[in-house]
């Protein structure tokens, strides 16, 4: 088995899973039987990010981030706006702002 850093390439099992062992980000594939629906889970910059593979690349659909911030999560969503693609960090709102006790989670315009 291959792993970042290594000289040994990566490996699969039944073309349904893939360890990358030619980056210095370690790599994983999931793919369906016919190998058209695959996504990619990479750990990048101490990030962990998730990618699903669409017709023109591999696209970041959401990552786990390790920088905490204040009044943010450690979550980055994808999402569109006017057919425009965005990534952004998830804030957090004012306490109460999603009802007593509850605060709203928010993503910016």
């Amino acid at each position: 088995m291959g792993l970042a850093n290594f000289d040994v390439p990566g490996f699969g099992i039944l073309d349904a899973f893939t360890i990358n062992g030619f980056t210095s980000d370690p790599t994983f594939y999931l793919s369906d039987s016919t190998g058209q629906m695959k996504s990619r889970i990479e750990q990048k910059y101490s990030n962990l990010r998730f990618l699903i593979r669409e017709s023109d690349g591999y696209k970041l659909k959401f990552a786990l981030l390790k920088d905490n911030l204040n009044n943010a999560s450690n979550i980055q969503l994808s999402y569109t706006v006017n057919n425009v693609v965005k990534t952004e960090r998830v804030l957090l709102g004012a306490p109460d702002s999603g009802g007593t006790g509850f605060r709203q989670l928010i993503i910016p315009n």
